[in-house]
């Protein structure tokens, strides 16, 4: 897909479904490249809805919100749906072997020094963990193969 072109045609693609007090529209394109944020961190999408409001033989424009909009490449669609479809759109995103989203937050119940128990949600900018559902090895090598296998970006 091309996105130049997409980026060039939204401005003629979305004219009728932008509302006229409105001086300008967001929209995401979802190519099957994964997005990278600001600081250079992979960032899963959220699940959207929305209404098909145009096709074109590249792409397909989902009106999700007042201004704004999602762009879908037709190649990873598995149905192309008609214009004015409403549609729910699931992106991939990298999941954890107990199956949370790979970027939800780590929950860890911690004692204050009365014994009183409290909830620490951490949040790891860019980081991924998924920690393997088996218990601590003995052996270093296994250790060894264990951290890789958790803490490695995959090639």
């Amino acid at each position: 897909m091309d996105t130049q072109a997409i980026r060039a045609q939204m401005p003629t693609l979305v004219v009728g479904h932008v509302p006229s007090n409105v001086r300008s529209f967001k929209f995401n394109i979802f190519d099957g490249q994964p997005k990278v944020s600001t600081l250079g961190f992979h960032i899963d999408p959220k699940p959207f809805a929305g209404k098909v409001i145009a096709t074109t033989d590249e792409a397909i424009i989902v009106n999700t919100a007042r201004a704004e909009f999602a762009v879908l490449d037709r190649a990873l669609v598995t149905e192309v749906p008609d214009e004015g479809a409403k549609v729910q759109v699931e992106p991939y995103v990298r999941r954890r072997f107990d199956g949370q989203r790979a970027d939800t937050p780590e929950e860890q119940t911690e004692f204050t020094a009365d014994g009183q128990p409290y909830t620490v949600k951490r949040f790891v900018l860019g980081s991924a963990p998924a920690k393997l559902p088996i218990p601590e090895p003995r052996c270093p090598e296994l250790q060894e193969l264990v951290v890789q296998l958790e803490q490695l970006p995959a090639p």
